[in-house]
């Protein structure tokens, strides 16, 4: 212990020892459930091409956010009635089942992969799409509640790095999984993602008895209904900020990921060879912020603080889109995303969701819901819509970047008001309520 806490004071200041053993344990649980969701994101996009076709990746997006709404409100009622661990263990099991199910059709001779032609109407293929992204949305989001609700503002700062650095380990080794699809075949890695979710709920348990404190994460005073969150995200402007720094960084990367897949389906040709690209970018995505986790997020938090790292983000995003308009390339596209992406979870995210600690118990876990799940779905589905008015790939690549370098500098702006609101809480001991 002594050895490992040495190292985590260097990479991310001064540690105690009680916080790198909750936050180690905590580390696990996201490892865990983003090593799982690395293996399905590659196949997520492909998978969907396959049973359904290309030019309905828009509409897919539009389906998982209407979806979304249901499901966030049964995941706000559920905040009422059960302890917040017991969520995990609920979420944990449906998906598990779900994605050992969807692996059953898939190795299907009649409806599986061996089926015929794309069509609008494979099921199968939009239960993949939309299993997958609710999958991250719902599960992220309870994970740093439980976090942001146990936590403390300068505990976070010092170990949310520790948290993501982790976590890259994870969604680096997925990856490399999906590569060896022609080998293991997709049935059996989705299958294997269904039976991991047991494996987290075990993880989970582990962590309820050694810490029990979170047995008993204070409640709302009174039930206040599923559709709360929604209430508080209108109502209080530090809300409505964070939302839109939600919607903003979604529709940039909705706008890239739609060019990156024409451009995947121009150079490739069989399905395989699509999954090992698209997992060759989720890995290399992963490299590069595993590293900057190691020895840049906290560095860069600790000594310039969130607002500071929160506005540099859109600005450096700007930059990188400015090129992809020059040169709209297969791999300029790659590096692109590789850079919004990996900045994203080494940067953006361990910022982001600080600001969650100056909050009451229904936002950081109703509120955040919706603007995780709902939010961050219905903005996909908005950049999704501004890809689908263009009517030729060549009008996309033009066009798309002008506007997502647009919408870099509102977000700029957003972060900038955000991240200043967030200091003046924490410097008057406020919370928003």
């Amino acid at each position: 212990m002594n050895i490992f806490l040495s190292l985590a004071r260097i990479l991310w200041g001064d540690i105690t020892k009680e916080e790198l053993r909750r936050f180690g344990l905590l580390s696990l649980i996201s490892f865990s459930f983003i090593s799982t969701y690395s293996v399905l994101r590659p196949l997520k996009e492909i998978l969907f091409m396959r049973f359904v076709g290309t030019f309905y990746l828009p509409s897919a997006k539009i389906a998982s956010f209407l979806v979304m709404i249901p499901l966030t409100l049964f995941y706000s009622q559920l905040v009422d009635r059960v302890e917040k661990y017991q969520l995990f263990y609920i979420f944990c099991s449906l998906y598990g089942v779900f994605f050992m199910v969807v692996a059953y059709f898939l190795a299907h001779d009649t409806h599986g992969l061996g089926a015929a032609a794309a069509s609008p109407y494979a099921i199968l293929g939009w239960a993949i799409y939309i299993g997958i992204e609710s999958f991250v949305m719902i599960m992220l989001a309870l994970f740093w509640s439980f976090v942001a609700s146990s936590a403390k503002t300068d505990s976070a700062q010092r170990c949310y790095p520790l948290i993501m650095a982790v976590t890259q380990i994870g969604s680096i080794a997925g990856p490399e999984l999906v590569k060896q699809a022609t080998y293991l075949g997709i049935p059996a890695l989705v299958g294997g993602a269904g039976l991991s979710m047991f494996i987290i709920i075990g993880i989970i348990r582990a962590f309820v008895v050694y810490n029990p404190d979170v047995i008993n994460i204070a409640k709302s005073k009174r039930p206040t209904g599923p559709i709360e969150g929604l209430r508080l995200i209108v109502t209080r402007p530090y809300l409505l900020a964070f939302i839109s720094t939600t919607a903003l960084y979604t529709m940039v990367s909705g706008i890239l990921e739609y060019q990156m897949m024409h451009c995947i389906e121009e150079n490739f040709k069989t399905l395989e060879e699509m999954a090992a690209f698209t997992a060759s970018l989720v890995q290399t995505t992963n490299l590069v912020a595993l590293f900057f986790a190691f020895v840049g997020s906290s560095f860069f938090i600790r000594n310039f603080g969130v607002r500071a790292c929160m506005v540099a983000f859109p600005l450096l995003v700007f930059g990188m889109i400015s090129y992809v308009w020059v040169s709209p390339t297969l791999w300029v596209l790659f590096t692109a995303i590789v850079t919004l992406k990996s900045l994203s979870y080494a940067l953006n995210t361990p910022c982001k969701e600080t600001l969650y600690i100056p909050t009451s118990m229904d936002i950081k876990f109703k509120a955040k819901s919706w603007i995780d799940g709902v939010g961050y779905r219905g903005f996909y589905a908005v950049g999704a819509s501004v890809n689908s008015i263009f009517s030729s790939t060549a009008q996309l690549m033009s066009c798309g970047p002008l506007i997502a370098m647009t919408m870099c500098g509102v977000w700029s702006g957003v972060a900038w008001y955000l991240g200043t609101k967030n200091k003046q809480l924490i410097a008057d001991k406020k919370i928003i309520d």
